[in-house]
C-alpha cells in the first residue's frame, strides 16, 4: 500500500482569552485596535504540497515479536497459495455425561463411528480448485495462547503420526472420517479429565492446493449464538441395552499459522498482510507546523495499489495503527489509542482521522 498523503487542518490562534471577555458585543472600534497578528487564522497543510519529510517501512512481525499470539484469530486457516501457505492445528474435547461414563466404565459402551466437521469462513485464491490437506494425530502438547511461528517446527512436527490426505472442494462443509481408536483415546481423554491421549490434529496443505480456506475459529464473536459454527468432532457411542447416541466434542483450542516470504522491497509501497504477520513503520515530520497552533483535525490517507492487493472473500476494510514508544525496537506505547484507517474502495484508499497522534 502506498502511503504518500497526509492532509492536515490547523487552527492558529495568536490572541489573549481576556480579549474575548471585554464586551458582549464588542463595537468595529474595539476589533480595529486588535493587532493583525493577533486575529484568529485557519490554514490547511497538506503533505503533498508542502514538504513534510516522510519515512516507511515493512517487517516480518512474527520474527521481531517472539511473543506474537497466533491463537487469537476469527479464523483459521489452512492451504497454499501466491508464496504464503498456511497450517492449523484444533483440539477437540467434551465433558463426558456421568451416565455415559458409567456404561463406559463397565464395558457396556461402544464407538461405532466418528466423524469431523469444519464450516469454512473464507475463501483466497481459485475457488473452483480442490484443497488437498494432510491431516495428522499429535503426539505432543501445546498451547494457543503462547503459540509462535517456531512452535510449528520445534515442538509439533518431530512427533506426527497416523497422517492421511483428503480433499476438500465445495466450499461449504468440509467433514471426514476419523478412525474408532482415535476417537476412543479422546472419549477416554474426557473421562480422565487428561490432555495425554488428546493433542488434536494438524492440518497442513499439500503441495498440489492452489487456494486457501478459512473456517470458523473458537473465538468470542463466533459462539455468541452458540457453537453451531466452530469445529467439531462427532462420536456416534452404542449403549448396551439403550441404542445410539451422538456426542459433540468441540474445539476447545485452535490456532494456524502462516509461513512466506516477505515482498520485494519497493520505497514506493507499504505492505501489509495479516496471518503472516507482516507490519509496517510510517513516520512523518510535522515540524513545518507552526508554533503555537491549534490542531483541529488532522487526516491521513493511504492509497493502495488494486493490481498489487490480494484480498479474500472477506477482506479487511481497516488498517489499524498504534504509536511506537521505540520504532527501532518495535516497541509499541503502552496506553497508546488504536486508530482505524477505513478502506474506500471507489478510490481504492484507506482513510482515518488521526488528530490525537498529530
Amino acid at each position: 500500500m502506498k502511503s504518500n498523503k497526509l492532509k492536515t487542518i490547523f487552527l492558529f490562534v495568536f490572541f489573549a482569552i481576556s480579549f474575548l471577555g471585554c464586551e458582549d458585543d464588542p463595537s468595529s472600534l474595539g476589533l480595529e485596535n486588535i493587532p493583525a497578528g493577533d486575529l484568529l487564522g485557519v490554514d490547511e497543510i497538506n503533505s503533498v504540497e508542502t514538504f513534510m519529510e516522510q519515512k516507511s517501512s515493512f517487517y516480518n512481525a512474527g520474527l521481531i515479536d517472539t511473543n506474537w499470539n497466533l491463537g487469537t484469530s476469527i479464523r483459521i486457516l489452512v492451504g497454499k497459495y501466491s508464496g504464503s501457505s498456511s497450517s492449523m492445528l484444533i483440539r477437540f474435547r467434551s465433558n463426558v455425561q456421568d451416565s455415559i461414563k458409567e456404561y463406559f466404565d463397565n464395558n457396556n459402551l461402544t464407538i461405532e463411528e466418528a466423524w469431523i466437521e469444519l464450516k469454512p469462513k473464507y475463501t483466497l485464491g481459485d475457488t473452483a480448485s480442490s484443497l488437498s490437506i494432510e491431516v495428522s494425530k499429535i503426539n505432543s502438547n501445546w498451547n494457543s495462547t503462547f503459540f509462535t511461528k517456531d512452535s510449528l517446527d520445534q515442538l509439533i512436527k518431530p512427533f506426527i503420526s497416523d497422517s492421511r490426505i483428503i480433499q476438500f472442494s465445495n466450499n461449504t462443509l468440509l467433514k471426514f472420517d476419523i478412525s474408532k481408536e482415535l476417537a476412543k483415546d479422546w472419549f477416554v481423554s474426557s473421562l480422565k479429565d487428561s490432555v495425554e491421549l488428546n493433542y488434536g490434529l494438524l492440518f497442513e496443505p499439500t503441495n498440489s492446493s492452489n487456494k486457501i480456506v478459512g473456517f470458523y475459529s473458537l473465538h468470542e464473536e463466533n459462539i455468541i449464538d452458540g457453537f453451531e459454527n466452530i469445529p467439531v468432532a462427532k462420536i456416534v457411542v452404542n449403549k448396551a441395552g439403550v441404542g445410539v447416541d451422538t456426542l459433540s466434542f468441540y474445539s476447545t483450542r485452535d490456532v494456524h499459522v502462516v509461513e512466506g516470504v516477505l515482498p520485494t522491497n519497493d520505497e514506493s509501497y507499504i505492505y501489509l498482510q495479516g496471518g503472516y504477520p507482516i507490519r509496517a513503520n510510517y513516520y512523518i515530520d510535522v515540524s513545518s507546523i507552526p508554533d503555537n497552533s491549534v490542531i483541529v483535525n488532522a487526516n491521513l490517507d493511504f492509497y493502495y495499489d488494486p493490481n498489487l492487493t490480494l484480498n479474500g472473500s472477506s477482506g479487511t476494510n481497516t488498517v489499524s495503527l498504534i504509536m511506537y514508544a521505540d520504532s527501532a525496537k518495535k516497541e509499541l506505547l503502552v496506553g497508546s489509542s488504536l486508530v482505524n484507517l477505513q478502506k474506500d474502495s471507489l478510490i481504492n484508499k484507506f482513510s482515518g482521522n488521526i488528530t490525537a497522534f498529530v
